[in-house]
């Protein structure tokens, strides 16, 4: 399932998403470099083992969500993809 959410984008200098850390995007910084690249870019402090939340470089962002667990945290704190071969 995709879900487009609008949101207006904070301003921030280039020396703020710099600064912010790859393993803990939020939305507003996730956004800003979204629009400042042309790409988009995950928003990982929304991550979790269900969904995925993307910065789009026009400003909205793109959910997407599953019915089963896609990733799983492991002990040092990161995500981790679920490997399911046996």
């Amino acid at each position: 399932m995709l879900l487009s959410v609008l949101s207006p984008v904070a301003s921030l200098s280039p020396a703020a998403h710099a600064a912010a850390p790859a393993s803990g995007l939020s939305e507003e910084s996730a956004s800003a470099r979204a629009v400042a690249s042309g790409e988009p870019v995950e928003v990982t402090s929304a991550r979790t083992e269900y969904s995925q939340t993307m910065a789009n470089p026009d400003a909205t962002f793109t959910l997407t969500q599953s019915t089963e667990p896609q990733r799983a945290r492991a002990a040092d704190g990161t995500w981790r993809d679920i490997d399911v071969t046996l």
